[in-house]
């Protein structure tokens, strides 16, 4: 089983963020978190953080927000992972594209898509869920949401 990453995009919240990885881990009780510090970050633009926090810049001003992005990796690291991926994103959009005569063809490229999201592995889902929990309980308590 792949250890599974979350990435936890402060940046994206404020150019002014200052928590090192080593801090937000321990903030958060969770060993998994990229700060932009970080050798695994990498910087996104025009993602759902972002655009919330200029939402929240437009029409509430006064008020907080903390946004971030888990990220949940179905592929493993390295070149052959990373090849693949691109190889299935590539595939899927010819498919949205121009489409297929052919439904087996059209259900193993949605099938292999949608497993770089969402593994099919019931070991997977129940490793993501209870490491997503752990993650959001420990952000919810370092921003004095839940006790």
């Amino acid at each position: 089983m792949r250890t599974l990453k979350i990435s936890s995009n402060l940046r994206k919240i404020s150019g002014k963020e200052t928590m090192t990885q080593e801090e937000a881990q321990r903030a958060f009780d969770y060993p998994l978190v990229f700060t932009p510090d970080s050798d695994e970050f990498y910087v996104t633009n025009c993602d759902v953080p972002e655009y919330f926090a200029l939402l929240k810049d437009e029409i509430a001003p006064s008020k907080s927000i903390y946004s971030t992005t888990f990220e949940f990796g179905t592929m493993g690291d390295g070149l052959w992972a990373s090849i693949d991926s691109v190889k299935r994103t590539v595939m899927e959009n010819q498919l949205i594209h121009h489409g297929s005569d052919n439904d087996t063809t059209t259900n193993i490229l949605k099938s292999r898509y949608r497993e770089m999201f969402y593994s099919s592995e019931k070991k997977w889902r129940d490793k993501a869920k209870e490491d997503f929990i752990q993650a959001m309980e420990g952000v919810m308590k370092f921003n004095a949401i839940i006790d």
